[in-house]
This record gives C-alpha cells, sequence and structure tokens, in this order.
C-alpha cells in the first residue's frame, strides 16, 4: 500500500477448516491513516478466488458488542492494547 501512512501491527499463524479443508493461514495486521482508495481490480479478483464477500471497518467498541461472528475474536482486545 502506498500514498497513505501504514503501521504495521502484529501477525501470526492460524490453522481452521473450511468447506471440509484444513486451512493454514499466516495473517498480517496493519493500521492505515486516511480513506481507502477503491479495491483495485487484482484485489477484486484475489477476494473472488479466495471467497472474501465484503469489507468492513469497526471501531473496538462495535468489535465488542456485535453478535457476529468475528476472527480472530481476540481483535478487540488487542486494538485496545494499541490505543491505550
Amino acid at each position: 500500500m502506498s500514498g497513505f501512512p501504514v503501521t504495521f501491527l502484529w501477525e501470526r499463524t492460524t490453522d481452521f477448516v473450511y468447506k471440509g479443508n484444513l486451512v493454514n493461514q499466516h495473517e498480517c495486521y496493519f493500521l492505515i491513516h486516511g480513506e481507502l482508495p477503491d479495491l483495485s481490480d487484482r484485489v477484486r479478483k484475489f477476494h473472488d478466488q479466495e471467497a472474501i464477500l465484503a469489507m468492513r471497518r469497526w471501531t473496538a467498541t462495535e468489535l465488542e458488542s456485535t453478535s457476529e461472528v468475528v476472527f480472530p475474536e481476540e481483535i478487540a482486545s488487542e486494538l485496545r492494547k494499541i490505543s491505550n
């Protein structure tokens, strides 16, 4: 990403089952300052391949109070650690 400040926060590796297949996923988390540009065709294609249906920005408070399933489950507490 370029054109606006990006801060690396943390990374982790996790295993889970998706559609009957074991997935080993490496995740990187970043704090992005400013408005995100529209998704490029390359990113849209990747989202289609990975069955990513939507993107949403959440505050830590929204993450803590939602009834939706959000992964990683500890993301709200991790965000609180860096915002204090």
